[in-house]
């Protein structure tokens, strides 16, 4: 629907979204989603080892030690 708005397309045209994104050239919303998570992602493995944000990511990626529940 979102495409619609920004194409300027009315409601009254019965338009699939699918048709839309062929002829806008869009890509799903979900490979966008995602290519922006892996675009965040690599900015904070890139980061410096001595920030907050670094640690964070470090100690997702480790196994948790085993005496924690």
């Amino acid at each position: 629907m979102a495409l619609h708005r920004i194409l300027r397309i009315p409601y009254t045209c019965h338009v699939t979204n699918e048709e839309v994104r062929v002829v806008s050239g869009c890509p799903p919303l979900s490979n966008m989603v995602t290519e922006q998570c892996l675009r965040f992602f690599g900015y904070i493995a890139r980061s410096a080892p001595d920030e907050d944000h670094h640690h964070t990511l470090a100690a997702a990626i480790r196994k948790p030690p085993s005496e924690r529940k």
